[in-house]
């Protein structure tokens, strides 16, 4: 679950192209030479677009995807925000967006609208850029979406049969007794994954010697640590309780770089 990542194909005969009709409203309002503050709106339907039916995946190679997949409607629509403040010394800027993304097929979530995975309804920026003299720059930059959207099962029993065989776990390789459960699904991408957020540090050294520029740039990315989840998957343990377990692959990460031009 959560796996950023995308399944590309042609449009055919059978799978038509996904068309898509948008509509923004925008203003800007500069109230004197420092403070700016900017507004855009949009609304957006799509028509063809496609997901797998309910049952199938990409796991089902074995099938044509053409006969795995169905075609349906999305809307998206939102609110874009942005202040800026600038100054000789002092650039900051504070950007909220308030967004919605529906997806709508007639064989998911007993054809009701739902969730898609670009719906994270609260996006917000805020940053700095701070001169502390003409060769010193330190920047900070604060990022939080709202969790992906993600179907989990809301109930989970066991089922009638044999329980005592035991198969591999095939992410971790563990063995485990398969119980015969069986998952009951509530609504499609009805369930919140942690919310993503991490702070970005650094400070730039310049010079400038004729037409020669030099820059060293320290940097730290994600510096409180935060353990964004990278995916997320279910783990059965021996005695066949089930838990999600996260995958996090970014965590505080140092950085240093060098430019020259000339």
């Amino acid at each position: 679950m959560g796996l950023p990542s995308d399944i590309w194909v042609p449009a055919t005969e059978n799978v038509k192209p996904e068309t898509s009709q948008q509509i923004t409203f925008g203003s800007h309002l500069k109230m004197n030479d420092q403070f700016s503050y900017k507004f855009d709106s949009y609304y957006k339907t799509m028509d063809g677009v496609i997901n797998y039916k309910a049952g199938n995946s990409f796991m089902d190679i074995y099938d044509n995807w053409e006969d795995l997949v169905e075609t349906g409607s999305g809307e998206a629509w939102g609110f874009e925000n942005s202040f800026t403040y600038n100054t000789p010394r002092l650039n900051a800027w504070v950007n909220y967006t308030l967004s919605w993304n529906e997806r709508e097929f007639k064989s998911i979530n007993s054809g009701k609208a739902y969730p898609f995975k670009f719906d994270r309804r609260h996006d917000i920026n805020l940053g700095f850029v701070y001169n502390l003299s003409d060769n010193i720059e330190c920047s900070a930059v604060w990022t939080y979406q709202t969790g992906m959207a993600a179907t989990i099962p809301v109930q989970d029993f066991q089922a009638a049969g044999p329980i005592d065989y035991w198969i591999t776990d095939f992410i971790t390789g563990i063995e485990i007794k398969d119980t015969h459960r069986i998952q009951y699904f509530n609504e499609y991408n009805s369930y919140r994954l942690p919310a993503f957020h991490h702070l970005d540090l650094s400070v730039t050294f310049k010079k400038q010697r004729g037409s020669f520029y030099r820059e060293w740039k320290l940097g730290v990315y994600n510096a409180y640590a935060r353990q964004n989840a990278y995916m997320y998957y279910p783990q059965t343990s021996p005695t066949g309780e089930t838990k999600y377990k996260q995958v996090c692959i970014f965590p505080i990460i140092p950085s240093i770089s060098y430019h020259i031009k000339f």
